[in-house]
């Protein structure tokens, strides 16, 4: 056994901790994170309104069982089936939560467990030696690299910094604007609609701004079912696709061209539907990543392009009980939804639409996330960036050098990363190799 850092302690860093604990792969574990434990993206709004975005069934972050989040949210007095969407505030007192239970168990076990509140600066080309942006050079035998996705405004990506250089009161989170406000919102998507409920909710008209001026569908379960196109291996690229088309040509017919709140009755009513499409979205997710091997980065690309419309339409999806609030603020004159861009926003002492009579105080840019990378260096080491895709380095060649790029950072090679089920099974299939080697 040797030392393991893992580098982000968000969900995706307490998943490795846990099954590197379970299975005694390490003597000393160290945490590098320049925040608290267990704080990560996409779980760190906890306002009650922000419900989790895959139900309850998928949001174990323990590999080898499935039922341990079902399990913990009983054991609080909640009685919840595996389909439930639930407030992101218990997935986060979850992760705090199997975070502690199994530090127990290392320290049992006498695992070292050390947390640097740090940020990397570079991976050393050698691959066992991390320098910290304090200056600090740590030594590991493995490296799981665990950061996970940003807001593009938090790395001066989007419309965020473009409109910064407009005018005042732009915000890439709502939570500290007073209500009541008129407030426009750039994004229609999930981190928009969240943005949208809680200013909502809390008095505020809110105007959301996309190009598509569409909502994704609504579903009442993300679920991961025992599908044969789950676990069915593809011989070739040109399989896959073909496997891929033939679901998105049975499923893709509802009609998206029509008003908000007729497209959003007639999305609840199909999210209602037994065996509908959403039934096939988590074996779409679990097949494209279990055969990604097949793909290249460039394959990878292209595939996301010609799927963008059906990714951004049911696979980025919202819970029912979100869609029923939509059209409740629809309904009382507070939300509305429109086609457009930030492009078109200008500022005179508030912000207007270009040739149109809509005022308002502020505006939260939504306009979505960015997947974080490694690159060489020209020193030879490895550093992390958010830009420059067609220059990430290939997973093979970092885990040659014992680098495991787990959640997000294995973007540039998996379809899609973004919730913990595929941490969890990346995690399990990584510890695997580790013990057989």
């Amino acid at each position: 056994m040797a030392s393991s850092l893992i580098i982000g302690a968000g969900p995706t860093g307490i998943c490795t901790f846990i099954e590197l604990v379970k299975n005694k792969l390490a003597t000393r574990i160290i945490f590098v994170d320049p925040n608290e434990i267990g704080i990560g993206y996409g779980f760190k709004e906890t306002t009650e309104s922000m419900l989790c975005n895959t139900s309850a069934g998928v949001n174990s972050l323990v590999p080898g069982e499935k039922e341990d989040f079902i399990s913990y949210c009983r054991s609080i007095g909640l009685a919840i089936e595996e389909d439930a969407f639930l407030p992101r505030s218990i997935m986060n007192d979850y992760i705090f939560n199997r975070y502690n239970l199994y530090r127990k168990l290392a320290i049992k076990n006498n695992i070292h467990i050390e947390f640097i509140r740090d940020k990397v600066s570079y991976i050393y080309s050698c691959g066992s030696q991390v320098k910290l942006e304090s200056g600090k050079v740590v030594d590991s035998k493995n490296i799981f690299v665990c950061i996970g996705s940003v807001n593009k405004s938090d790395i001066g990506q989007g419309a965020y910094s473009k409109l910064k250089e407009k005018g005042e009161q732009i915000y890439n989170n709502g939570s500290n604007i007073i209500c009541p406000s008129s407030v426009a919102i750039i994004g229609s998507k999930l981190s928009a609609i969240d943005q949208a409920i809680d200013l909502c909710k809390r008095g505020c008209n809110v105007t959301m701004i996309s190009k598509s001026g569409e909502l994704p569908a609504v579903r009442n379960e993300l679920m991961i079912y025992d599908n044969k196109l789950s676990y069915k291996k593809a011989k070739s690229k040109i399989e896959i696709v073909k496997d891929i088309n033939k679901v998105i040509r049975a499923y893709n017919k509802e009609p998206l061209h029509i008003l908000t709140k007729e497209r959003l009755n007639q999305e609840i009513i199909l999210s209602r539907r037994e065996n509908g499409w959403q039934t096939e979205v988590g074996d779409i997710i679990e097949y494209l990543n279990n055969n990604s091997s097949l793909l290249s980065n460039r394959d990878i690309v292209r595939l996301k392009k010609k799927y963008r419309r059906f990714i951004s339409r049911y696979i980025s999806s919202i819970p029912v009980q979100n869609g029923k609030l939509l059209l409740e603020f629809i309904d009382n004159g507070s939300l509305n939804i429109i086609k457009g861009s930030y492009e078109d926003l200008e500022w005179d002492r508030n912000w207007k639409i270009k040739k149109t009579f809509m005022n308002f105080d502020c505006v939260v840019v939504c306009d979505g996330l960015a997947n974080p990378g490694i690159i060489k260096r020209s020193d030879g080491n490895y550093s992390f960036t958010y830009k420059n895709k067609k220059d990430y380095v290939s997973i093979s060649e970092l885990e040659k050098k014992s680098i495991w790029l787990v959640g997000s950072t294995a973007a540039s090679e998996f379809l899609i990363v973004n919730y913990i089920r595929f941490s969890v099974s990346r995690v399990e299939r990584l510890i695997k190799q580790l013990k057989a080697a």
